[in-house]
């Protein structure tokens, strides 16, 4: 039987019962992730644009709809992943 195939995208989702963690700056909420956490400005917001996609992070106006109907980011963050096929190594 082959192995499962990696779900980068399970990585960015919201970890279910995660603690928020303790000691992050004044006026930041804490976003804990499967594979990671980050801190990031209480005004702003988080999302995905579709399920298992990228998350991004923005404050108001951050983000736009673009020509093509798609999320357009004017400013703000991204996160994605991806996973390296070490069969494809050379």
């Amino acid at each position: 039987m082959p192995p499962p195939k990696p779900q980068p995208g399970a990585l960015i989702l919201a970890k279910q019962g995660a603690a928020p963690r303790s000691g992050r700056p004044s006026g930041f909420k804490d976003y804990p992730a499967n594979g990671f956490s980050i801190a990031y400005p209480e005004s702003w917001q988080i999302g995905q644009r579709q399920a298992g996609g990228s998350m991004y992070m923005v404050p108001q106006g951050g983000a736009a709809k673009g020509q093509n109907g798609g999320a357009e980011l004017l400013f703000g963050a991204m996160i994605a992943t991806t996973f390296r096929n070490p069969a494809r190594a050379a």
